[in-house]
């Protein structure tokens, strides 16, 4: 899907990494969540 010169516009398309570190991004968050709920409630 390319959007350039569209009214949505996505800027990610020209990124050099563009798809590598929306996947690092996307398994720092699950990561994050992950470990938040695995926490002992005390």
């Amino acid at each position: 899907m390319n959007f350039e010169g569209s009214p949505h516009d996505m800027p990610e398309p020209g990124w050099t990494h563009d798809y590598p570190s929306v996947m690092v991004g996307m398994a720092l968050v699950a990561a994050t969540v992950v470990a938040y709920f695995r926490q002992e409630v005390v």
